[in-house]
């Protein structure tokens, strides 16, 4: 075993008295001052954060208190003139008044005008006055004991035609407030006196009135649950605070005021005018200020309790959070930079621990590695969507040109089958066996002039047959147009670019119904339309057509069930200077309101074999433009107006147009009487003449 001297330090000549010198203690006296200076800094941060912090908090907290406590006491003060008014009303409303109003009885007083009726609607005034403004019959009772008192005052003022206190605007129109009596403030309503079917005209007014007694008072305090007081407007008794209110008032509303009136009590004004406009009631709230006591007390101690608790966990936290703590997240910070930075997510921060930071490291590493999986799920799933989704919209805009366009070809296919060649081959046949006695079979055969008037007829049919044929055939290149500009359109979309061009609005709502013309014919739909006055718009030409034929094609789909008349009508019209509204109407079976809402999103319709692909394509190809479409309809049986709403699309700047604008409502809510399309509405059916035998 060692010696102590073994064990003790190996120590030189003049070390000691360099320590001592120095002191070994020589740090405990800085970290001590810095620690007292420290708690001293924290100690006056605290106490200057609670006074201009949490104390002003308390205040805020105790003023915010009054002025519920004020707004609770007005609102007690309308509700009592809400109930009042109600009382009037079932009154007013009462054909034995408009018999007494007219005709006064004794019968009607002794049953209605009495004690029991002071009593229980707990008034103090009633008043009816006729048409004239004269008082018909007009009494007031004090409070409890329900003596006779003078109202006088309050009846000339009802009476009187410049207070317009009787000048009801309708049948439910009505006076309710305060009006100042010589009495003292009285609440007051006043209702036109009609029969007990609600009907007019108005035969006069009957006005009842509460006083705003002292016990009225305390019992709307004692509702409100609050120290209240309560003065008229020239009380002499008022505070000095409430007759300042009123004199900066200058017969306009005022807010409500919070005062202190020491360091124990707030005091809580409003002014409520009466019902003339004047300044009326003056209402004053007390409210302890228990909190603000509260709050100093409590900021002391959370003062001091912060010195204590600054001192002793500035000492024991800061090595401890510094090491374990702060320095680990530091560096979680910054790879977390690294990666956002960067972009590299395959970086690992790899910490090595067991406790709460190793596991929100192990967790940041796995959300990490997550993050980046699902990021290349997610770029694949967008591209499988977007793919799916231009598709399916590109499939129902051609599929709705297809159909057209097939409609085209069974017109064609229609005329060809009942072509007039058959017949003209025979009478050519006919012709060529009679040639050799041409003039004899013209002169004397019956068949000779009949013969010349049928080929007359044939070559007028076969006329019309082939303009009617072109027409089948410039349809068919619309149609086959409208299928270019529906891929051409895709295209764009690939391209993320919005091509615009000027536009005949007319021309384009002819196009979407020339598309659908065979549906037309065969419904026998009445067609409509109207470009508002508006020739020229500046727009998306191939997102508006396919919007239109869209538009067009459902509102068809939507009367092929209805049994009473069909029609349809395209109305334009203008919004403002530029900006155009386009209501595609129809008279089918309407929308219910429980679908409506739901009529846009992707994949919804109510269509045995719809797809639900048209009107959310129309809604997002209007987003694109910076429009809108809307549904209006009135339920199931009532039709159907699908609206088109596009901001700064009308060039057009001319005189005609300027003046129609200046007749189309704003929402285009009006529809015009607009011009009807030729051969639209009508299915025709040419005669065909017999070949003669």
């Amino acid at each position: 075993m060692k010696s102590k001297e073994e064990n003790s330090p190996i120590r030189t000549p003049g070390v000691k008295e360099r320590e001592t010198s120095s002191g070994r203690g020589s740090l405990t006296r800085p970290l001590v001052v810095l620690l007292v200076a420290v708690s001293v800094v924290l100690a006056a941060l605290s106490y200057t954060t609670q006074k201009l912090v949490v104390l002003r908090a308390f205040d805020r907290i105790e003023r915010d208190g009054a002025l519920r406590d004020l707004t609770r006491c007005e609102a007690g003060i309308y509700r009592d003139l809400e109930l009042l008014d109600n009382f009037v009303n079932d009154w007013a409303a009462w054909d034995d008044t408009c018999t007494f109003i007219e005709k006064p009885n004794k019968e009607f007083e002794d049953a209605n005008l009495i004690v029991e009726t002071y009593e229980h609607g707990q008034l103090n005034f009633i008043g009816l006055f006729n048409t004239a403004n004269d008082l018909v019959w007009g009494e007031g009772r004090s409070t409890g004991s329900l003596e006779i008192i003078d109202v006088s005052d309050v009846c000339a003022k009802i009476s009187d035609p410049l207070t317009e206190l009787t000048a009801f605007r309708d049948l439910n129109d009505s006076r309710v407030g305060v009006i100042l009596s010589k009495l003292g403030p009285m609440l007051i309503a006043i209702r036109p006196i009609i029969t007990s079917k609600q009907e007019g005209p108005i035969r006069g007014a009957l006005a009842m009135g509460r006083l705003l007694t002292p016990a009225e008072i305390s019992n709307l305090a004692e509702r409100a649950q609050v120290q209240l007081n309560i003065w008229a407007a020239r009380d002499e008794r008022m505070p000095e605070a409430g007759r300042a209110m009123i004199s900066r008032s200058q017969g306009e509303a005022s807010a409500p005021e919070i005062l202190s009136a020491d360091t124990k009590m707030l005091h809580a004004y409003d002014l409520l005018p009466d019902l003339f406009g004047n300044p009326g009631l003056v209402l004053r709230v007390d409210v302890p200020r228990n909190v603000t006591l509260q709050g100093n007390f409590a900021a002391g101690i959370a003062t001091a309790t912060s010195v204590i608790g600054g001192i002793l966990m500035m000492v024991a936290a800061a090595w401890g959070i510094r090491q374990r703590v702060l320095v680990p997240l530091q560096r979680m910070a910054e790879h977390a930079e690294r990666i956002g930075e960067h972009g590299n997510l395959k970086d690992k921060l790899g910490y090595a621990r067991n406790d709460e930071i190793g596991v929100l490291a192990d967790a940041f590493d796995g959300m990490v590695a997550a993050i980046s999986e699902t990021r290349q799920q997610l770029l694949t799933a967008a591209h499988r969507s977007g793919m799916a989704d231009v598709a399916g919209e590109v499939l129902h805009n051609v599929g709705n040109a297809v159909n057209a366009a097939n409609s085209s070809l069974e017109m064609l296919e229609e005329r060809a089958s009942d072509s007039k060649l058959v017949g003209l081959q025979k009478a050519t046949d006919l012709l060529q066996s009679q040639t050799h006695r041409a003039a004899e079979f013209f002169s004397e055969d019956t068949r000779g002039p009949k013969l010349i008037d049928y080929l007359s007829k044939v070559t007028q049919h076969l006329q019309m047959e082939f303009a009617e044929n072109r027409t089948s055939l410039r349809r068919l290149r619309q149609t086959i147009r409208h299928i270019q500009g529906i891929i051409a359109q895709q295209q764009v979309y690939s391209r993320s670019s919005e091509f615009t061009m000027e536009v005949d609005l007319a021309g384009l709502i002819n196009e979407a119904l020339d598309i659908n013309e065979y549906q037309i014919k065969q419904l026998n739909v009445e067609v409509e339309t109207d470009a508002g006055g508006i020739s020229t718009l500046s727009l998306n030409r191939g997102k508006l057509s396919q919007v239109l034929v869209n538009l067009v094609r459902n509102a068809l789909e939507a009367m092929q069930e209805s049994e009473s008349s069909r029609k349809l009508s395209v109305v334009a019209s203008r919004l403002d200077q530029a900006c155009v509204c386009i209501e595609i109407s129809d008279t089918g079976a309407g929308i219910p309101d429980e679908i409506r809402a739901n009529l846009f999103q992707q994949g919804f319709t109510t269509k045995p074999t719809g797809n639900g692909i048209g009107l959310h394509f129309c809604s997002n190809a209007l987003q694109s433009m910076g429009g809108r479409i809307d549904v209006l309809s009135a339920g199931s049986g009532a039709g159907t107006t699908f609206r088109v709403s596009l901001p700064d699309v009308i060039v057009d700047d001319d005189v005609e147009s300027t003046k129609h604008q200046e007749q189309v409502p704003r929402q285009c809510q009006e529809k015009r009487k607009a011009s009807r399309v030729s051969g639209m509405s009508v299915a025709v059916s040419a005669g065909h003449p017999e070949i003669p035998k």
